[in-house]
């Protein structure tokens, strides 16, 4: 009897580390739904969004090492992205470089280079670096989404070692000794007619991608702003936010939009029409406004992105807003961020470094 018993033992303890071994690469869904990394999954087996976001074809692709956790802190993801892509027919990375309370974003898009923002004025060695690690000589396209320092600082210092095609910048006037030194760069180094001052939106038709420019109609156009702080009109309204497109997957970067502005971009959409965005570059470097947690409430975006020296700096609000839209929460103070996908809504990448 004693003999049958230990056979029937060592026969359960088989079985079961053949289970365990088969479950090896295998992803628990909250809903306790099993499924294997790599698998796809359909929207009507999802139980949390934030888990695996139904997409615009209906399915997401899963994999083990890199889905991201929802919680506020970093996620970091463990693959080489150009390594992933490199033999994809389309590719686009978008970086958030760590560049402080500031905005700096690269983004390359097949063999297109477009900059959105150049931080502050101590932030040029670390953006001219950053270009040429990429062997980058020419940005296609620069967008300035409004003039306040942290986003125009090292224009006129990449103007000396690299070329500018077009420049899409809002129409207003700063007055300050930076925007002077920018304006002056800009007409020695670019091509008078390729220097667009924006009001009315733009769409730029890149290929398989194409960048969208909204303007901000919240005051009017051609003003001239001070520099003292004592102006009742909030600049960072006059934001562009700019809506960047690659195949079947799209990015929302919102500037430094602040309430009035968000509630103008948010106004475009009637309810339940909002575009989809896999990723929300969130505005002002932390802060909250609650016309931007009515824009994740209504995209859920797979991934927000803050751009930040700290997270004293974002605000509670914030963390909530983007938590409670299911998004998975990346911040600039723990390195560069990088998106990368190959256009299809099913193959991405987040990093961070």
């Amino acid at each position: 009897m004693k003999i049958y018993r230990i056979l029937i033992l060592c026969l359960c303890g088989v079985m079961l580390l053949g289970t365990l071994v088969g479950c090896s690469n295998q992803v628990l869904l909250p809903d306790g739904q099993i499924i294997t990394a790599g698998q796809t999954t359909a929207p009507d087996t999802q139980a949390n969004p934030s888990d695996t976001k139904p997409t615009q074809n209906g399915s997401l692709t899963l994999d083990i090492e890199t889905i991201p956790d929802t919680t506020p802190s970093i996620s970091i993801g463990g693959s080489d992205p150009e390594e992933m892509f490199k033999n994809s027919p389309h590719v686009m990375h978008a970086e958030f470089l760590n560049t402080g309370e500031s905005d700096c974003i690269l983004i390359r898009m097949d063999d297109k280079v477009i900059l959105v923002d150049t931080a502050d004025t101590d932030d040029t060695t670390k953006i001219k670096n950053k270009l040429q690690s990429y062997e980058i000589s020419t940005i296609d396209y620069l967008i300035i989404t409004h003039y306040d320092n942290d986003h125009i600082g090292a224009i006129s210092a990449l103007l000396n070692d690299f070329a500018v095609g077009q420049v899409y910048m809002p129409d207003y006037v700063r007055d300050s000794g930076l925007y002077r030194g920018m304006m002056s760069a800009l007409q020695e180094k670019v091509v008078a007619e390729n220097i667009h001052r924006i009001s009315e939106d733009v769409n730029l038709d890149l290929g398989y991608g194409r960048l969208w420019l909204n303007t901000s109609k919240v005051y009017e156009a051609g003003l001239t702003l001070g520099n003292d702080q004592t102006s009742t009109i909030v600049e960072n309204d006059y934001s562009i936010i700019a809506s960047v497109y690659f195949g079947d997957v799209s990015m929302l970067l919102t500037g430094d939009a602040e309430e009035a502005r968000l509630q103008e971009f948010n106004a475009l959409f009637e309810e339940g029409a909002y575009p989809d965005y896999m990723l929300v570059k969130t505005p002002h470097h932390g802060s909250y406004f609650k016309n931007m947690k009515t824009c994740l409430d209504a995209t859920r975006p797979r991934f927000c992105v803050v751009c930040t020296d700290t997270q004293d700096k974002v605000e509670a609000g914030l963390v909530t807003a983007m938590r409670g839209s299911g998004a998975s929460i990346y911040y600039t103070f723990g390195g560069d961020v990088m998106f990368s996908t190959d256009g299809s809504a099913t193959k991405y990448l987040m990093t961070q470094k």
